[in-house]
C-alpha cells in the first residue's frame, strides 16, 4: 500500500533508536537522482543545524507520529553511521546522491512542462514496500505558509503540484548531478521551447545546460533567443562576461525579453 509524505513534515521530527534511546532529530535525507524516479537512500540525523548520523533508510522501522523510529540500537548508530569531523559535506554523500532539504526545499526549479522558472516549497514522498521515493514538488504558496505555522491557512490554497520527471533542479549540486540525467530529456524540446527555459534560469546552469545539448543544438537555442539573453549567454560560454553582465549576474534569469519566436515573456 502507497502512503504520501510531505518532506517539511519529516525535517524536525524525533529519532528514537530501538532501545528507546533520543539520536536527535530529522536533519535531512538524502536521494539518489539517475535512473527514474529518486529513491531516498539515507536519513541524516542530528539537530535542524548540523547532523551527525547517515542512516540507511533500511534501518527506519516507522515514520508516524512526528516520529521516526530505527531499527538498530544507539551503539550501532554511533559506531556505523557517524558522520567524520567535515560534518554533512558533499563529500560525505555519492556522486548521484544529493541532500532533499539543501538542495531541493526552497531551491529555484525548471518547470519544464509549464516552462517557467519557481521555488520549491514542499517535496512530495510516496512510501511502498520497496523504499520511499521523490514522487513530486510542491510549488504553492500554500505549503510556505504552513511551514511558518499558519497550517490552516495554508490548507485553504490548492497545492501546485509537479512531477519530478518534470523538473530540472538549479541548485548547484542539484543540477550538477541531475543534468547527465536530463540532457536528454532537454535535447528532445526544440529550439525555441528550450530558449524560453533556459532564459528563464540563471547564467551558470543555463550554460551548463547549453553545454549538454551539444554545439548545434545550442547555436539554435542562442538564435532563437532575444539579443540580450544571447549575449549574456555567448559570454559566458566563452568565459568573458562583461563587468556590467558581472554585476547583475544575481539576478540573470529573472528578467524574460521576449524572443525572436514570441516564447519569451516581457517583465
Amino acid at each position: 500500500m502507497t502512503a504520501h509524505l510531505e518532506l517539511s513534515r519529516v525535517l524536525g521530527c524525533p529519532v528514537v533508536t530501538a532501545d528507546g534511546v533520543r539520536a536527535g532529530v530529522v536533519a535531512d535525507l538524502t536521494a539518489r537522482l539517475p535512473g527514474g524516479a529518486p529513491r531516498v537512500e539515507r536519513l541524516a540525523v542530528g539537530t535542524r543545524r548540523r547532523a551527525e548520523y547517515l542512516v540507511p533508510w533500511s534501518s527506519v522501522q516507522t515514520v508516524d507520529a512526528g516520529m521516526v523510529r530505527l531499527s538498530s540500537p544507539a551503539q550501532a548508530l554511533d559506531r556505523d553511521h557517524r558522520i567524520g569531523g567535515g560534518g554533512l559535506t558533499d563529500r560525505a554523500l555519492s556522486e548521484e546522491e544529493i541532500l532533499l532539504g539543501r538542495d531541493v526545499m526552497d531551491s529555484q526549479v525548471v518547470d519544464l512542462a509549464g516552462l517557467r522558472l519557481s521555488r520549491v516549497s514542499d517535496v512530495l514522498l510516496e512510501t511502498a514496500e520497496d523504499g520511499v521515493w521523490v514522487a513530486a514538488v510542491d510549488l504553492g504558496i500554500g505549503a510556505v505558509l504552513a511551514r511558518l505555522g499558519l497550517r490552516r491557512l495554508g490548507e485553504r490554497l490548492p497545492p501546485v503540484v509537479v512531477a519530478w520527471e518534470d523538473l530540472h533542479l538549479a541548485s548547484p549540486r542539484g543540477h550538477s548531478v541531475q543534468l547527465a540525467t536530463a540532457a536528454e530529456q532537454l535535447r528532445r524540446l526544440d529550439a525555441a521551447t528550450l530558449s524560453a527555459v533556459v532564459t528563464r534560469m540563471p547564467t551558470e546552469p543555463a550554460t551548463d545546460v547549453l553545454r549538454a545539448i551539444g554545439p548545434e543544438h545550442a547555436d539554435r537555442v542562442l538564435r532563437a533567443s532575444h539579443a540580450v539573453h544571447r549575449r549574456r549567454l555567448r559570454d559566458e560560454l566563452v568565459g568573458e562576461p562583461s563587468p556590467r553582465l558581472r554585476r547583475s549576474r544575481r539576478t540573470a534569469g529573472w528578467r524574460v525579453h521576449r524572443s525572436p519566436h514570441g516564447t519569451g515573456e516581457e517583465s
